[in-house]
């Protein structure tokens, strides 16, 4: 599995999880059980990190949303947005601007026609963020 289809899948179980309010390891149960699928190592990491981070992470989206609550975002921009910060903050070895081009990938083949750049927006403010407070 590449990276590409390892956060596709990391996607997917984050969406699950929020949408079935469900911790990581019933949500990886529920996938081998259902669909007979293993997860990749990468996209285990990525959805363990996720969840050991939400906190971070959510304040981040709300900090960088534009004035949107994340409330009202939908369940999916809500979870590429949360693969794309956590792999952005703490998954070193990986481009800023390749997290946010496969979060945008993502929003394009998942999401609601304007959630693409919505999703570059807020990725974008929040790396101009990021880069300010590490100045």
């Amino acid at each position: 599995m590449n990276r590409h289809q390892a956060r596709r899948q990391a996607f997917t179980f984050v969406f699950e999880s929020e949408f079935g309010n469900n911790n990581v390891e019933d949500t990886i149960e529920m996938a081998k059980l259902c669909r007979n699928e293993e997860i990749d190592d990468f996209a285990r990491n990525l959805l363990i990190g996720i969840k050991e981070n939400e906190n971070i992470i959510e304040e981040h989206i709300e900090k960088n949303a534009a004035g949107w609550k994340k409330e009202r975002l939908s369940m999916i921009a809500l979870a590429i947005l949360k693969v794309a910060i956590y792999e952005i903050i703490y998954v070193k070895n990986i481009p800023e601007s390749v997290s946010i081009n496969e979060a945008v990938k993502l929003a394009q083949k998942y999401g609601e026609k304007e959630e693409p750049s919505y999703i570059n927006g807020v990725l974008g403010a929040f790396v101009r963020n990021l880069k300010k407070c590490s100045s």
